[in-house]
């Protein structure tokens, strides 16, 4: 009988309505199984992308931290570079300063040999002088001669 108006339907119009509903329904089970497996996939699919994209971040994680580590190791490579010039140009400044210490050793044992020759001279031309003043002053001068020997010092 049709829902709609009531009639008797004939059994061959019935077997076919019925056939082609059947038939729909296969197809439509189908598509649903066929839906439901490409959603399965897609969903997997989905999955191994979010675990490549943890895998990812721990990676880049990985790298800035190794960067980081690599920028703090050429900071530390630039400031020795920068001391080593430094120490280099002071030692510069060093031997420098060893060379005019030589100058001036030298140029000391000359004024010591000069010394030693002035006391000589002095002991050699002292003349005694009658007067207590005159042998002073006579005695004086080679005392200054001889003490300003003790204030310099090699």
């Amino acid at each position: 009988m049709c829902h709609t108006c009531n009639q008797d339907i004939q059994p061959e119009i019935k077997q076919k309505y019925i056939s082609e509903s059947e038939s729909q329904v296969e197809e439509f089970e189908k598509a649903t199984k066929d839906a439901r497996k490409l959603m399965t996939d897609n969903q997997n699919i989905l999955d191994k992308a979010r675990e490549i994209q943890v895998e990812i971040q721990g990676i880049q994680n990985d790298v800035f931290k190794k960067q980081t580590l690599i920028d703090s190791h050429q900071k530390v490579i630039k400031e020795s570079e920068n001391k080593i010039t430094e120490i280099q140009m002071n030692s510069g400044s060093i031997d420098k300063e060893n060379g005019k210490l030589e100058i001036l050793r030298d140029d000391l044992k000359g004024m010591k040999g000069k010394k030693v020759n002035l006391l000589q001279t002095c002991q050699e031309h002292e003349v005694v002088v009658e007067s207590p003043e005159g042998l002073r002053n006579q005695n004086t001068d080679c005392e200054e001669v001889s003490s300003s020997d003790e204030s310099i010092h090699p």
